[in-house]
């Protein structure tokens, strides 16, 4: 289905002003709507804006096709309207529009099954990055890295990841982290990649903060230091991190750094759990066991080591077997 895609609200927020500057082009609709309650004012607003964006779409005005196809896909009921906005944001990105081919890229990298659409993903995503747009650039590199839609080429995705990280783009940045910390794609270089991480961490990227934290937590070009390691896995984990959900269950479990707490370690094991981790689960499972953090309970102690045996956790599987004999 194409509604899984995610709309930059930018997007949203440019087709509207365009709906409100049309519509207080209309002055004489302007004067007799002066009394029309909220509703009805919307309503007329948003009837006058998509009619003159339709007459400028086929006038062949770049920038209303590029609108039009993306308030089709706002607002589409059904799989007609569905096609008509792709048909209106294909019209813009042959016409060289960044947005509409950042906007296709972006429905088609969600159909994350069918081949042919990340195919067509990954070209609308170059045709935006040569254009200059940053999240194109980072995607772009992402596609090239992992493989999708087509061949994988590290180099590549070295390439734009440097173009977005040097226009200051936090995921860019953390995926260039990673390849010079792993000397993908060129040497390897952990105290390029340690400053990169800081960079994005201190922006908000979470998967930054927990290869931060992992950096402080092994001593990796830092000083061996739990607390600071405790400091940036709290950070991502708070955003949902399963990793680093993990790491610091795994820190107030040991006593490293952090308190030694089973009851904080328990919550965020269970919390990287039910993200599916499969070295969380086996935790959780053992703490259940062995009543750590909370009440002793072999049903749960049961349920989540068969959910990490599952997923071929050896010690999971081991450990079950000896409790059915």
């Amino acid at each position: 289905m194409l509604r899984c895609w995610v709309l930059d609200m930018r997007f949203i927020g440019f087709i509207f002003m365009a709906g409100v500057l049309t519509f207080y082009g209309h002055q004489a609709l302007a004067t007799d709507s002066m009394h029309w309650p909220p509703a009805q004012m919307r309503e007329v607003l948003e009837t006058v804006a998509a009619n003159e964006v339709m007459a400028a779409a086929r006038q062949g005005n770049i920038t209303a096709q590029y609108q039009l196809g993306s308030m089709f896909l706002l607002c589409s009921k059904d799989k007609v309207q569905e096609r008509e906005g792709l048909q209106w944001l294909e019209k813009a990105a042959s016409a060289d529009n960044a947005g509409a081919q950042y906007l296709l890229a972006q429905i088609y990298g969600n159909q994350q099954t069918d081949y042919f659409n990340l195919v067509r993903a990954r070209q609308c995503y170059e045709q935006a990055a040569l254009q200059g747009v940053r999240d194109a650039q980072t995607e772009l590199g992402r596609f090239y890295f992992e493989g999708l839609g087509g061949f994988q080429d590290v180099l590549l995705a070295r390439y734009w990841f440097e173009r977005a990280a040097h226009s200051g783009d936090s995921r860019a940045r953390y995926y260039l982290g990673t390849l010079y910390a792993k000397g993908l794609g060129g040497k390897k270089d952990l105290q390029r990649a340690r400053r990169l991480y800081e960079q994005a961490a201190h922006q908000g990227e979470a998967a930054a903060q927990r290869a931060l934290g992992l950096m402080y937590e092994t001593g990796q070009t830092v000083h061996q230091d739990w607390r600071q390691a405790q400091h940036w896995y709290a950070l991502a984990a708070v955003q949902g991190d399963a990793q680093a959900q993990y790491r610091l269950a795994r820190l107030h479990e040991s006593n490293r750094g952090a308190r030694w707490d089973y009851v904080l370690a328990r919550q965020w094991y269970e919390s990287a759990s039910q993200q599916g981790l499969t070295e969380a689960q086996y935790r959780l499972g053992l703490m259940h066991l062995k009543g750590r953090g909370g009440p002793q309970d072999d049903e749960q102690a049961n349920f989540w080591l068969k959910k990490a045996a599952a997923q071929g956790h050896e010690q999971a599987a081991k450990m079950l077997a000896r409790e059915e004999k």
